[in-house]
C-alpha cells in the first residue's frame, strides 16, 4: 500500500494514520511514496528515482500480489503515481487504485489528447479494481477510458474517533453561550480561509455582540497572511491556532459547535467533514467534489452554491438564531458519522475491499 509519509500534512496521510493498518495482521505493507521534509529539486528527484527502484525491486517478490495506490487527480500527484502504476502492471499486480483528490481542470486535460492522456490510459485506465468517493468519479474514470469490467466501491475517508470516549453529544445539544465556528485545514487559499473569515465578519454584523467566535486551525502558506489580516481587523472574537493535533485536535472539534469549511478546492472527501460529523457538528461547505454525498442541505449542514461571504454569513447568522435546526443538524451527523465513518467502521470495510481483490489476484 502506497502511502504519504506519517509526519505529512494532508488528508491521505492523516486517514492512514487514523486507519492504522499496523493493527491489521494479515500482511498489509506500506510503502512511503513521499516525505515530509522540504527538499531541493534535485533531492526530491533523486528521492523519487531510488523510491521507483526500491518500489520495481519490493514488488517483484511473489509474497506481494496487490497494490494499493492512493493518488489525486492533481498534476503533482498524477504523474508520481502513474509511474508507480505502470510498474506495478510489468510485474503483471493486481492494482487496487483509490482515487483522492479531485481538480476539475486536471480532468480536462487528461480528457484532450496529451502527454497526460497518454500517461492516464497506461497507467491508472488498465487497473481492475477502484475505490472513489462519489459515483460521479465512478462515472467520469469509465467516460474517460478505464476498463468497463473494472470493479468499483465507494468509500468515505475517516473520522478519526481515537479520543471520542471524552465527547458527549448532550452537552454539545445543550451548551449555552457563544456560537463557536471552526475553520480547520490546511491553509491554503483554495481551502477558503479567508472566505471563512469574511462571512465570520460579515454576520457580526447581524448578530448580538459576542454570540460567536471564529477558530482558524492549520499551517500553510496562508498562515502568516491570515495573521495580519486578523490582527488588522479587531475583531477579538476571531483566533488563528496553527496546525493542531493529537488531544489538541480533539479539544478543539469537542470545544467547536459549527464547521465552516467553504473549499473550492479539487477535494474527494475531506477528512475534516467527517470529523466535524462525528463530534456533531452542523458543516457549512461548498458543493465540491464527494461532500455533498454525506451533506444534505438543510438536512445535516448547508451546500453553499457560488463563493460570495454573504452566502456562507447568512448560513452562520441561521444556525446562530435557530437552535432547534442546529439541534437537528448535530444529532444527525453524530449518530450518521458514528455509524458509517468511524476508524473501526471504514477499516473493516477497506479489509474487506482488500480481501475481495485478493480473492481475485493470481497466486
Amino acid at each position: 500500500m502506497l502511502t504519504p509519509d506519517p509526519s505529512a500534512l494532508g488528508g491521505v496521510a492523516n486517514y492512514y494514520r487514523a486507519l492504522d493498518f499496523r493493527e491489521v495482521p494479515d500482511g498489509v505493507e506500506t510503502f512511503v511514496v513521499n516525505s515530509g521534509a522540504r527538499n531541493s529539486t534535485m533531492n526530491v528527484a533523486l528521492r523519487l528515482a531510488r523510491n521507483y527502484l526500491r518500489f520495481w525491486r519490493r514488488i517483484g517478490q511473489d509474497s506481494c500480489r496487490v497494490v494499493v495506490i492512493n493518488p489525486s487527480l492533481t498534476h503533482k500527484s498524477f504523474f508520481r503515481d502513474a509511474v508507480f502504476c505502470w510498474l506495478a502492471h510489468r510485474r503483471r499486480k493486481t492494482t487496487l487504485v483509490f482515487f483522492r483528490g479531485w481538480a476539475e481542470d486536471f480532468e480536462q486535460q487528461i480528457r484532450k489528447p496529451g502527454l497526460a492522456r497518454t500517461v492516464f490510459l497506461h497507467s491508472f485506465a488498465r487497473a481492475r479494481h477502484f475505490i472513489v468517493l462519489s459515483d460521479t468519479f465512478r462515472q467520469k474514470l469509465l467516460s474517460m477510458g478505464c476498463r468497463l469490467d473494472a470493479r468499483f466501491w465507494i468509500e468515505s475517508t475517516v473520522a478519526d474517533d481515537s479520543h471520542l470516549d471524552d465527547f458527549s453529544i448532550d452537552d454539545r445539544l445543550h451548551r449555552e453561550g457563544p456560537l463557536r465556528l471552526l475553520f480547520m485545514s490546511r491553509l491554503v487559499a483554495l481551502k477558503g480561509p479567508r472566505l471563512a473569515f469574511d462571512a465570520f465578519a460579515l454576520a457580526q454584523r447581524s448578530l448580538p455582540p459576542r454570540s460567536i467566535r471564529l477558530a482558524i486551525a492549520g499551517d500553510g502558506p496562508e498562515l502568516e497572511p491570515l495573521g495580519k489580516l486578523i490582527k488588522e481587523s479587531n475583531l477579538p472574537d476571531a483566533s488563528l491556532l496553527g496546525a493542531v493535533s493529537g488531544l489538541a485536535k480533539h479539544q478543539l472539534l469537542k470545544d467547536s459547535d459549527v464547521l465552516v469549511f467553504p473549499s473550492t478546492y479539487g477535494e474527494g472527501m475531506p477528512n475534516v467533514v467527517l470529523e466535524a460529523m462525528l463530534y456533531g457538528m452542523p458543516v457549512i461547505a461548498r458543493n465540491v467534489g464527494a461532500i455533498s454525498d454525506v451533506i444534505t442541505h438543510l438536512e445535516n449542514g448547508f451546500l453553499v452554491e457560488g463563493s460570495q461571504p454573504s452566502a456562507v454569513a447568512s448560513c452562520i447568522e441561521r444556525l446562530a438564531v435557530d437552535h432547534d435546526l442546529f439541534r437537528k443538524m448535530a444529532l444527525t451527523n453524530h449518530e450518521r458519522a458514528a455509524r458509517l465513518y468511524t476508524t473501526r467502521a471504514v477499516r473493516a470495510r477497506m479489509r474487506a475491499i482488500f480481501d475481495a481483490v485478493l480473492a481475485s489476484a493470481p497466486g
